[in-house]
């Protein structure tokens, strides 16, 4: 879980896990320091970061990472699950998650993650065309377009393997040469776990264990999901 300040979301997320699962929980609380009780009192390992790498701009109405250096610390949290969990699969958490049901299935084996995908979520070209760059470097089949979800279950051992790869390379040239008028979506966690999946020639799978309530297309899938995601009611 990633999390800055909000403790009674933060809570009500970690108490609806806690009714279904016993399973490791790990806790990154990132530019705050408030949630370190509410942690300990649901079993999870508490980690705590004194820069909040994501933060409201002035460009953008969501959180986005701006610098090399807030990439580069998200990478290494993702860098620690991976080796504190020994499960095939990990479940990304935020406080404005909620579990509700026992999960009924994993993604399919060909996919590296899952989420709740939209058609609208489409990178803009000069993302397109950097993930197309370095999938053709490594002769992988190039797409027109890219559809981004916000991955809530990742393949531990696929995310590992790309963690190890020279990813800050890529961000570096991405983050130096975009558009300037122009918004680069994967400053927003959602949108660069996805590019990360993608530059190295994984799939996302259309999960339908989760569903984001602010975008739900799918009756069954919203009133049915065991993992919801937006629910932003103790939000302050």
């Amino acid at each position: 879980m990633l999390a800055h300040k909000q403790a009674k979301a933060t809570e009500f997320c970690l108490r609806s896990v806690r009714k279904f699962y016993d399973n490791k929980i790990i806790v990154f609380e990132n530019g705050s320091s408030e949630l370190e009780s509410i942690c300990h009192k649901y079993d999870c390992e508490y980690l705590n970061e004194t820069i909040n790498y994501q933060k409201i701009t002035p460009e953008s109405n969501y959180v986005l990472m701006s610098s090399l250096n807030d990439f580069k610390i998200l990478l290494n949290q993702f860098k620690q699950a991976c080796e504190y969990c020994d499960t095939e699969w990990m479940i990304y958490l935020e406080p404005d998650i909620v579990i509700r049901n026992y999960i009924e299935r994993l993604p399919n084996e060909k996919y590296a993650a899952g989420g709740n995908l939209h058609s609208f979520n489409r990178f803009q070209p000069f993302e397109t065309q950097t993930i197309n760059k370095y999938r053709k470097e490594n002769n992988l089949p190039l797409k027109d377009e890219y559809i981004f979800s916000a991955p809530m279950i990742y393949n531990r051992k696929i995310l590992k393997t790309i963690l190890e790869t020279e990813i800050e390379e890529k961000i570096e040239y991405a983050l130096r040469n975009y558009p300037r008028n122009k918004l680069l979506e994967f400053r927003g966690l959602d949108a660069f776990m996805s590019f990360l999946f993608f530059i190295n020639g994984y799939e996302i799978e259309d999960w339908d264990q989760v569903v984001e309530i602010y975008h739900a297309e799918d009756e069954h899938r919203l009133v049915f999901a065991p993992m919801v995601h937006q629910f932003k009611h103790f939000y302050s």
